[in-house]
C-alpha cells in the first residue's frame, strides 16, 4: 500500500495527485485483529495516517560548463514558478557532465508547441528540443520498464535517497551548484500524513546498476551520500526546510531524520499516538524507521 499509494511522484503526480490524494476510503485489520473502515468521518485519524503520451528530450549541442547545467535547471525551475506553467509536462533533470532533461507532455501537438515553446524561452540557447509521439502504453514503457511487455525493470537500486524543494525557497545559483557539486500543488501539509505540500521539485540521487553481477562497495554509497547531504546542508542554510517522499526515503536515516524528512510540522508527534492507541506494542513494526508508541 505504501509503496504504490503513498508518495512516489510519477509523470501526473502534479497534475492529477498521487494515488493516496484521491482515495476517499480504506478497510484495514488493527493488530486486534478487528477490521474497520476509515474515511474522513469514519476513524478519521486512521484514515490521516493511512496507509502519459507525448515524449519530448532535451539535449545540449555544444559541450557546456557546470554553470550552463545550472542556468538549464533554474530555468526550468523558473518556468515551473511562472504563469506559463503546464502540469501536464512532467521533467527529468539528469546530472551529467553534458545534463539534459527527458519528459512527457500529455495533450495535443498544437498544445504541446505552445507548453514547450514557453520553456525554452527560459532555457540555455544552446538546449535543442526533440519530440517524439508514442501512443499511451508506448511512452509509459519508456517511463516505468516492464508495465506493459510484463517483463522485468532494467533498473536495479542499490541505494537511493531524496528530498524536495519547496515553492517558498526555490533552488538559486547558490544552492543549484551544491547540488551538482564540484562535478503538488495545493495540498496542505497536514492533510495526510506524509508532508508533500508546496513541493517545487524531486531531487533524488539513485546508485543502480543494469546489471545483477556489478556489484558496488559501501563506501560508493557512503561517498555518494556525503555529497547528496552537502546539497541538503546547503538549501537548510540558505533558509530551507528539505522534505522527502517516503517512496525514496534513505535507508539509512535515523528515526528522527525520518520524522523530520517525512513528517514534518507535527505529523509525526500525531502518528505516534496513532500508533500509541492502535498498536501499542508495535506488532506491525517491521522496519527500523517505522513509527515507533509512546513510551508507556
Amino acid at each position: 500500500m505504501t509503496g504504490i499509494a503513498s508518495s512516489g511522484f510519477a509523470t501526473l503526480s502534479r497534475h492529477s495527485g498521487t494515488v493516496l490524494d484521491n482515495i476517499v476510503g480504506v478497510r484495514v485489520a488493527l493488530a486486534n485483529g478487528t477490521i474497520v473502515d476509515a474515511d474522513a468521518e469514519r476513524n478519521a485519524d486512521l484514515f490521516w495516517g493511512r496507509v502519459a503520451n507525448y515524449t519530448i528530450t532535451f539535449n545540449e549541442t555544444y559541450t557546456p560548463t557546470q554553470q550552463d547545467n545550472v542556468d538549464a535547471l533554474l530555468g526550468t525551475q523558473k518556468w515551473a514558478l511562472s504563469k506559463e506553467n503546464d502540469d501536464r509536462l512532467s521533467i527529468r533533470y539528469f546530472f551529467k557532465t553534458k545534463s539534459y532533461m527527458y519528459g512527457f507532455f500529455y495533450g495535443s501537438n498544437d498544445e504541446a508547441t505552445a507548453v514547450l515553446g514557453s520553456l525554452m524561452k527560459n532555457l540555455p540557447s544552446g538546449m535543442v528540443l526533440k519530440k517524439n509521439d508514442f501512443d499511451f502504453w508506448a511512452s509509459e514503457e519508456i517511463t516505468t520498464p516492464g508495465i506493459s511487455s510484463k517483463g522485468m525493470s532494467p533498473r536495479m537500486y542499490f541505494y537511493i535517497t531524496s528530498m524536495t524543494v519547496r515553492n517558498d525557497v526555490p533552488l538559486d545559483n547558490s544552492t543549484a551548484w551544491a547540488l551538482h557539486c564540484e562535478f503538488t500543488k495545493t495540498i496542505s501539509s497536514d492533510t495526510s500524513a506524509w508532508k508533500y505540500d508546496n513541493n517545487l521539485l524531486l531531487v533524488r540521487y539513485d546508485l543502480r546498476s543494469k546489471a545483477y553481477n556489478i556489484p558496488f562497495a559501501d563506501s560508493s554509497i557512503t561517498t555518494m551520500r556525503g555529497n547528496f547531504y552537502k546539497f541538503v546542508d546547503a538549501y537548510k542554510a540558505a533558509g530551507g526546510t528539505p522534505d522527502a517522499l517516503i517512496t525514496y526515503r534513505d535507508e539509512r536515516w535515523t528515526i528522527g531524520e525520518t520524522a523530520k524528512f517525512l513528517y514534518g510540522g507535527g505529523n509525526f508527534e500525531r502518528l505516534q499516538k496513532i500508533k500509541t492507541e492502535y498498536d501499542p506494542n508495535e506488532m506491525f513494526n517491521t522496519d527500523p524507521q517505522a513509527i515507533p508508541a509512546l513510551s508507556t
